[in-house]
Parts: structure tokens; C-alpha cells; sequence
């Protein structure tokens, strides 16, 4: 009877034991379903807080461009024949443009597709910095110029020239540059062929979007090519600081001024936090010069001071 007792004992506190094991199973399962639910509750709201934080980012990026769009749009009310303007934002690749397609009598813009051009000749062996081009009597030229203020020498070498055409807009050097490459005609076909598909080479013509995508290669393809950076140093220490150039974007851009008979342009790349373009053509813009330096003004201080900057 004594050992039914003990027997039947041992199997109540092993029941007992069993209980209470697979209670405490049951209450850490219990505890971990609820850590669980926990942990996902806190994942959703952080979700929902991340996409309410990247719609709002969303809502300032649009309304950042909307404000560098108002402020090209309103060039529209000027007084002028015809104006074409392209912005370019290298970081997000924004591209905001006003009659960005209109065709301009060029002048001096093209010149740096030239210097890019000569840029690609070098670095394919073709020909060398230090090669002396003879100056013949064909290539002088009246207007903006190094070489024509002062006298002529019998050679200058390709890299003295570019740097001519493009700190000091020197026609000259421009006109041997273009016999170097063949002449004019094969030269702006090599152009169309190289850098701009649309590029009209029957003369000398561009439209500010073109201006605008010649600039995207030549700051794209700065790896490719280091001569480019030549070509944007160059650009930098312009005789010309006026139009997209002013008393706050002095220094901090690369840019090409052109001008001929009514027609007023620059073309420019803006070496800032958040790198961009922006290119104006006119023709018969009433104070060309002083309308494209405040447009240059607002779209710096945009790019400059509201840039949108994404929390993390």
C-alpha cells in the first residue's frame, strides 16, 4: 500500500512538473508572439514615418524646381526678338528649359566644342600640345583677341592657342585651331558626329539645349579625357567677367561669352556644392548683359542657399 502511495505520488509531482514546464513554454511563447507583434508595430510606424518624411522631401524637391522654373519662365516678359535658356542640375539631372531648342547664330559659344574636339585629337595621337602651328595670313581676324593686340609670331603651339580661344575669345587662334582639324566645314561634322547629333554644321549655330549637353560632356567625361580640365581652367580665367559672371558667381564658374551683331549669349558651368548649367542665348535682349546676370544671381542663390537636402 506504502509503495502505491510513493507511486502514485511520483507520478503527481512528475505531473506537476510537466505543468509547470509547459506553462512556463507556454508563457515565454506567449512573451516572445508578443516582442514579436511589438516589433513589428514599431517596424510599420517606421515605415509609415519614412514615407511620410520621403514625400515630404518629395514635396520640397518639386518645389524647389518649380521656383528655378518661375524664375527662367519670367525671362518671357523681357523685351527681346528671341531668347532661348537651359538649366541643367548634375546631381539630380533636372533639366528645366525655355525655347531651349531655338536656334541661335552661335559666335563665340562654339568655341568650346572646338577646344573639346582638339581636346579628343590629342588625346588620340593625332596631334600634340607642344605642336607649333605655322600662323598664315588667312587666319588673321579682326575682334576679340590675345594674338591681334599684340604681334604676331610665326607659330604658337595647340596648347597656347586653345588656351587663347578660350580666356581671351582670340579669333585668331580659333582659325588655326579649325585648320588643324581640317578646316571648318570637317570640323563641325566631326562635332555633330562627337558630342551633339543635332548640331546644325552647316554654320555656326546652336541652340541652348545643345549648349547645354556640349557642357554635360565636357563635366561628365573629365575621367575620360583630363585635357577637359584644361579646357575648364581655362574657362574660369575668362577676360570676360560679366553676364553669367557677377559679384557672387565670380570664381565659381567655367564660362564662354558670345556675342555678334544683336545677339547676346553665355554658357556656363557652376563649380558649387550641387554643380549646374545654365545657358542663355538672346537676340535683341534690351540690356542683354544686365538680364542674364540677374537670372545667373537667382539661380545660384537657389543652388546655393534652398538646395534640398534629404535627412537621414
Amino acid at each position: 500500500m506504502n509503495i502505491q502511495n510513493k507511486q502514485l505520488n511520483l507520478l503527481i509531482g512528475c505531473g506537476l512538473i510537466i505543468s509547470c514546464l509547459l506553462a512556463l513554454f507556454g508563457i515565454s511563447q506567449f512573451g516572445e508572439h508578443v516582442q514579436a507583434e511589438e516589433k513589428s508595430s514599431l517596424q510599420l510606424q517606421q515605415k509609415k514615418e519614412a514615407e511620410k518624411q520621403q514625400a515630404q522631401f518629395n514635396q520640397e524637391v518639386e518645389t524647389f524646381y518649380q521656383q528655378i522654373r518661375t524664375s527662367i519662365d519670367e525671362e518671357e516678359a523681357l523685351n527681346y526678338e528671341s531668347i532661348g535658356i537651359s538649366f541643367y542640375d548634375l546631381s539630380n539631372e533636372r533639366e528645366i528649359s525655355l525655347n531651349g531648342d531655338v536656334v541661335f547664330e552661335a559666335a563665340s559659344t562654339t568655341k568650346v566644342a572646338l577646344a573639346m574636339l582638339i581636346a579628343d585629337m590629342i588625346q588620340q595621337g593625332e596631334v600634340s600640345r607642344d605642336s607649333e602651328l605655322t600662323y598664315e595670313s588667312e587666319d588673321y581676324e579682326d575682334g576679340t583677341g590675345f594674338i591681334v593686340n599684340h604681334q604676331i609670331e610665326k607659330s604658337y603651339s595647340i596648347d597656347t592657342l586653345v588656351n587663347y580661344m578660350l580666356v581671351y575669345s582670340d579669333n585668331i587662334a580659333t582659325n588655326m585651331l579649325y585648320r588643324e582639324a581640317g578646316g571648318r566645314p570637317a570640323a563641325r561634322k566631326l562635332i555633330k558626329e562627337k558630342y551633339l547629333p543635332d548640331f546644325d554644321a552647316t554654320d555656326n549655330y546652336l541652340t541652348a539645349n545643345q549648349a547645354r549637353d556640349l557642357l554635360i560632356q565636357l563635366y561628365e567625361n573629365l575621367d575620360e579625357n583630363p585635357l577637359y580640365t584644361k579646357i575648364i581652367e581655362s574657362l574660369q580665367q575668362t577676360d570676360f567677367p560679366v553676364r553669367l559672371s557677377t559679384d557672387q558667381t565670380i570664381g565659381q564658374l567655367a564660362h564662354k561669352v558670345g556675342s555678334v551683331n544683336n545677339s547676346i549669349h553665355d554658357i556656363g558651368l557652376f563649380n558649387v556644392e550641387h554643380p549646374y548649367i545654365l545657358t542663355f542665348y538672346s537676340t535683341g535682349l534690351t540690356d542683354a548683359e544686365e538680364e542674364i546676370s540677374k537670372l545667373s544671381d537667382k539661380i545660384y542663390q537657389l543652388m546655393t542657399q534652398e538646395y534640398p537636402i534629404e535627412s537621414k
